[in-house]
């Protein structure tokens, strides 16, 4: 049978160890909200742009320096 003493130190180890798994479940949550964030900000970007480029196509393309896909099928073939 375990001592009194032995009980304590066991019982300190496992608040300590329950302490340092508490730590990891917040830094991966924090991570995992931060990450979250990310995504929706990407998304509202992304859909700000189809928006945009819906409302307007040709000043989209322009605006974003994106080449116009029939003057490049227009060049690929006068290269032929």
């Amino acid at each position: 049978m375990k001592s009194e003493r032995d009980l304590q130190r066991d019982v300190q180890t496992l608040r300590e160890m329950k302490q340092g798994h508490e730590h990891w479940i917040r830094e991966y949550d924090d991570e995992f909200q931060r990450i979250r964030k990310s995504a929706q900000e990407s998304k509202r970007v992304y859909d700000e742009w189809v928006r945009e480029f819906e409302r307007d196509p040709s000043n989209f393309m322009e605006e974003y320096h994106i080449p116009d896909p029939t003057a490049l099928v227009a060049e690929s073939l006068e290269d032929d």
